[in-house]
């Protein structure tokens, strides 16, 4: 099964990222992350590169973790040079390093700092965007209905 949206991210930011993917998710965007997706006995490297290969737009978790971390780095680098669309989801105020803002710079940042769960719904709709999905709600139940014809049949019956 292909993937939407590859997530990178600094291991030390996974609950971050997890968040993330999940309201992604929420609203049928197909994610890729690490080591969710990593299939058992295959290189790890290997599999970063499949998911890359095999995704149209990466979302990267911004950080101070994430801005010195080699392998995201790697991934963005990777990424970049594949065409694929690159959203920087800025979680906090750190400035971005030469290496990243060489690939980034001339990108549309999506600030999420201070709170980054109140920027998700944004995320997902600049995804859907770039996706060309129609812009979907997670899904809902309607409320449960309570059928009154039982009632009625006892009430008859208590009466005859």
């Amino acid at each position: 099964m292909g993937h939407d949206v590859f997530i990178s991210y600094s291991s030390r930011d996974k609950a971050i990222a997890d968040a993330v993917t999940h309201t992604l998710e929420q609203h049928g965007i197909r994610c890729w992350i690490a080591p969710r997706d990593v299939r058992a006995g295959v290189p790890y490297a290997r599999e970063i590169m499949e998911g890359i290969r095999g995704c149209r737009v990466m979302v990267l978790v911004f950080t101070a973790n994430a801005n010195r971390s080699e392998h995201v780095g790697n991934e963005v680098d990777k990424a970049f040079n594949e065409g694929k669309t690159i959203i920087p989801f800025l979680v906090d105020k750190t400035p971005m390093s030469d290496e990243l803002d060489y690939y980034l710079s001339r990108k549309h940042w999506l600030v999420a700092y201070p709170d980054y769960r109140a920027k998700c719904e944004e995320l997902v709709g600049a995804v859907q965007g770039i996706l060309g999905f129609a812009r979907v709600s997670p899904p809902s139940f309607p409320p449960a209905r309570v059928s009154m014809g039982w009632m009625a049949g006892a009430i008859a019956m208590c009466l005859f």
